[in-house]
């Protein structure tokens, strides 16, 4: 990597690159081979490393944790973690009270007094959203969350809770999180999963105010050699296993083999590349180009009129700037953050829901 790829973010006031590494797999177990991984990850430059409360019941935090210790890494590293995934039964835990237990609990696994960016890991839609913004609020006032965030939740919600932050004075949620890969689900892999592929959330991201961050940009694995049985799970083989995406891993090895690329290489590319496209072509059609669902549903609208007019082709590759799922901090609309699942020296594969 290199500070050419990296992009400062007003809310951060820092330079972060636009990749990340998703750590869902790690374990202490596998801590030597984690420890390599990260290594490598810390050579090549990067510096956002993607984990969860949930991800090994905590084990995937402690990894981290204990790599920054002996490492002496922590100022160099920026933490992305989430709370609040639902629990073993898949019974909700979003709440103010999950929220507090969740950081808490992360922070100690960490072994810090803060975590840069903190998201909500799921939503639920029964539990009003200015409760959930003023307990992420009071984390942020408390100094344990630098910035704050959701991740699968519908453009909808998260208009919601802005709305309501700005209205009420509260730290506004500075990033959203979602599913953005070349392979496209037929279904969630995951209850509560959320993907940013449709038109309107591609248009809504692709406005700019909320940077989307990626998850699973090269769809949890699929474009690997061993994809499948028996290795990958079946919910993952279900949603991503299909004619359609089998012709689009043909042609991502295809495409790697005439550049001495991997497929997931080339998948992980085509995320990133659709927000360079889109910066190239920006234009004010119709209307402002703002950040609000209003705005995106009428992009959404236009693009549709370009395809049926004949003008689908440009039209449509811009609208896959949402693909990307990137836009700046506040001021900056249209810049690239992180897809959060990396191939690290063409030998690791993660996933991160």
């Amino acid at each position: 990597m290199s500070p050419a790829r990296a992009h400062h973010f007003a809310s951060l006031d820092r330079e972060l690159q636009r990749i990340g590494l998703g750590t869902v797999n790690f374990r202490l177990d596998r801590r030597g081979a984690a420890f390599a991984v990260l290594d490598r990850w810390a050579d090549l430059g990067g510096d956002l490393l993607d984990t969860a409360a949930v991800y090994g019941h905590g084990e995937s935090e402690s990894v981290v944790g204990r790599w920054m210790a002996a490492r002496g890494a922590r100022e160099r590293t920026v933490i992305l973690t989430k709370g609040g995934h639902p629990d073993a039964a898949w019974r909700s835990r979003v709440s103010p009270a999950a929220i507090q237990a969740d950081l808490t609990a992360s922070l100690e696994r960490l072994g810090t007094d803060h975590i840069e960016l903190y998201l909500l890991h799921r939503d639920d839609p029964t539990v009003p959203v200015d409760e959930l913004v003023d307990a992420l609020d009071a984390e942020v006032r408390a100094g344990r969350a630098s910035t704050v965030g959701v991740s699968n939740w519908t453009v909808e919600r998260l208009e919601a809770a802005r709305t309501y932050a700005v209205r009420a004075g509260r730290t506004s949620p500075a990033w959203s999180s979602a599913h953005v890969g070349l392979a496209v689900p037929v279904q969630a892999a995951w209850p509560g999963a959320i993907d940013a592929m449709d038109p309107a959330s591609r248009a809504f991201y692709a406005g700019g105010g909320v940077p989307l961050i990626a998850w699973s940009a090269q769809s949890n694995g699929f474009f690997a050699d061993d994809f499948g049985p028996p290795g990958t799970a079946p919910e993952i083989v279900a949603a991503y296993d299909n004619a359609t995406n089998r012709v689009r891993r043909d042609r991502a090895r295809e495409f790697g083999r005439a550049r001495g690329l991997t497929a997931g290489q080339v998948a992980l590319a085509s995320v990133r590349a659709t927000s360079r496209l889109h910066r190239a072509r920006r234009r004010p059609r119709p209307g402002r180009r703002g950040g609000t669902l209003a705005d995106a549903r009428r992009r959404a609208r236009w693009t549709r009129s370009a395809l049926a007019g004949g003008r689908g082709r440009r039209t449509w590759r811009v609208s896959q700037a949402g693909q990307a799922g990137r836009s700046g901090g506040a001021g900056q609309p249209g810049r690239p953050v992180a897809a959060t699942t990396a191939r690290v020296n063409r030998s690791v594969r993660t996933a991160s829901a």
